[in-house]
C-alpha cells in the first residue's frame, strides 16, 4: 500500500510542477533561443533548466514569482554549457564539402549571427551579476522587480547593475571589442529604458 502511496504523491508532484512551469515555457525558450541563437539548442538548454529546477520543485512551487527564478536557471544551465565548449559557437565549419549541403545562407544572416556572437561574447566578459540582469531583462523580458527576485537583491540594485551592464558593453563597443553596427543597434534599442 506505501508504494501506490508513493506512486501517488509523485504523480501529484510532477502534476503541480507542471502546472506551475507550464505558462513559463515559451518566455523561457525566448531567452534560450537568443542565448544559443539554435531552435534546437534552445530547446535542449530549456530541457535541461527544468530537469534542474525539477530536482527543486518543492522551492519552486512555494515561490511567488517562479518564471524569474526558472530564467536563473536557464541562464545559468547555458554559462555550464558555455564554460563546458570553452568558446561561444560563432559559426559552423566551413569545409569544402559541407557547403554542398548546406542551403544557401544570405550575408545578412551571417553578418547577424556574428553580430550575435560578439554581442554575446561582450556580455560574458561582464561580472556575472551583470551578465544576469542584462539577460533576464534584455534578453528575455523580465520586469526589473522580477529580476530582482531572481537574483535576490533589491528593485534599486537590479537597475543599478542593469545600469552599470550597460554601460561596461558600450565601452567595450567603443573601443571595438565589438562591432560598431551591434553598437548602435543596442543602443538604439535601450535609449527609452535608460535611468
Amino acid at each position: 500500500m506505501s508504494q501506490v502511496v508513493q506512486l501517488w504523491r509523485r504523480l501529484r508532484a510532477g502534476a503541480a510542477f507542471e502546472q506551475c512551469v507550464r505558462p513559463h515555457v515559451p518566455r523561457l525558450y525566448n531567452l534560450a533561443w537568443r542565448l544559443t541563437r539554435s531552435a534546437a539548442d534552445a530547446e535542449d538548454l530549456v530541457q535541461e533548466a527544468l530537469t534542474r529546477a525539477y530536482t527543486r520543485r518543492e522551492q519552486l512551487l512555494t515561490m511567488e514569482s517562479p518564471g524569474a527564478w526558472l530564467a536563473r536557471v536557464v541562464h545559468n544551465a547555458w554559462v555550464d554549457r558555455w564554460r563546458r565548449q570553452g568558446v561561444l559557437r560563432d559559426a559552423q565549419s566551413l569545409d569544402d564539402d559541407s557547403e554542398d549541403r548546406q542551403p544557401a545562407i544570405s550575408d545578412a544572416t551571417v553578418l547577424d549571427a556574428v553580430e550575435a556572437a560578439g554581442l554575446m561574447r561582450a556580455v560574458m566578459r561582464l561580472p556575472e551579476h551583470h551578465q544576469l540582469v542584462i539577460l533576464l531583462h534584455d534578453a528575455a523580458g523580465y520586469t526589473l522587480e522580477e529580476v530582482a527576485e531572481a537574483v535576490g537583491t533589491p528593485v534599486g540594485t537590479a537597475k543599478s547593475r542593469l545600469h552599470r551592464a550597460r554601460q561596461s558593453l558600450r565601452a567595450m563597443f567603443a573601443d571595438g571589442t565589438v562591432s560598431s553596427s551591434v553598437a548602435l543597434s543596442e543602443d538604439r534599442r535601450h535609449e527609452h529604458e535608460m535611468p
